[in-house]
């Protein structure tokens, strides 16, 4: 699961890359979310790297991404925020990192060796 969550991140940074190249400076006068979100994706990057190099400081105030439970969902998240059907790239990217944030839940059921089904459901 590791090289998966240094995927995702990779992926992050490249359409944070993609949307800074993008940028038109008339689009992004008038749409302020663009510019700060695009920020922020770097920032998503930098928390989920921080996190699966298990830095103490990031884990300290964020401890749901210690576990493969609460990495699963930060990537499901992070994947419904960047979803975008216009965009080919980030489209693909927000499917990948869904699928991977399912992958980790699924693992971390696995991981327990309890029953997957009690798992997944509470």
């Amino acid at each position: 699961m590791t090289i998966l969550n240094y995927s995702c991140c990779l992926a992050l940074l490249l359409i944070g890359t993609a949307r800074l190249k993008d940028f038109k400076k008339s689009i992004v006068f008038m749409d302020g979310f663009s510019s700060i979100f695009t920020m922020y994706i770097f920032v998503f990057s930098g928390l989920l790297f921080s996190a699966e190099y298990e830095v103490m400081v990031i884990l300290k105030y964020l401890a749901f991404l210690a576990s493969s439970w609460g990495k699963g969902l930060y990537l499901i998240a992070i994947g419904a925020l960047i979803y975008d059907q216009i965009n080919m790239a980030e489209y693909v990217a927000s499917f990948y990192l869904i699928s991977v944030g399912i992958a980790n839940i699924i693992a971390n059921c696995f991981s327990n060796k309890q029953d997957p089904f009690i798992c997944l459901m509470g």
